[in-house]
């Protein structure tokens, strides 16, 4: 077991199973409290309701919570938290913590959706077996004379014969073509005699 000590937060988060009124009259049971103090539990900001409980006790109003049909964050007790403000609105960030292992559920992940409805299906049925269910005719079967063809002994020939035979390109005439000695590139002519 952990000495972690850890801070359980409620901002009036439900899991969506069950009706906000009932969620919030059964969060009410289990704190004895007010319909003043459930305003400021489902008020959206969280809140924290317990500081410094172990792992079990956390674990214990997280199950008691999800039956009621809310959530509870649960978070590592910090050093610094400053205890004159329980009830200080936590930015965005503090919220996306890690749990400790073996805890939590990903059903706090889950995003409700409703189900497609099913298509009528009524006018459909399944025939017997053995029924023909395509009754055009059967495609004519291709006759392929195979008279001509021979089957080599085993281990014999190759696949050589196989290969398209190609022709090699003639070797085009070059004979008027003439090597002349290097020039320099950047010769400049001089065209004034002309």
């Amino acid at each position: 077991m952990t000495d972690t000590l850890y801070d359980l937060f409620f901002s009036g988060k439900t899991t969506g199973d069950k009706e906000p009124d009932q969620v919030r009259l059964e969060v009410g049971k289990i704190f004895s409290v007010d319909n003043e103090t459930l305003d400021r539990l489902f008020s959206g900001k969280p809140i924290r309701i317990k500081s410094g409980v172990d792992q079990d006790t956390a674990i214990k109003y997280r199950v008691a919570l999800r039956e009621a049909g809310a959530l509870l964050d649960i978070k590592p007790q910090k050093s610094d938290v400053n205890e004159a403000s329980p009830t200080k609105d936590l930015r965005h960030s503090d919220v996306l913590t890690l749990l400790p292992a073996n805890t939590g559920n990903l059903i706090d992940c889950a995003v409700p959706a409703d189900p497609l409805p099913l298509p009528d299906i009524s006018g459909i049925g399944l025939a017997p077996a053995g029924v023909v269910l395509d009754e055009s005719d059967s495609p004519t079967a291709k006759i392929i004379d195979t008279g001509e063809l021979t089957l080599s002994e085993p281990n014999t020939g190759s696949l050589e014969d196989c290969q398209p035979i190609v022709q090699a390109r003639p070797i085009p005439d070059i004979t008027h073509i003439e090597l002349t000695p290097d020039e320099p590139v950047n010769r400049v002519h001089d065209h004034s005699d002309n």
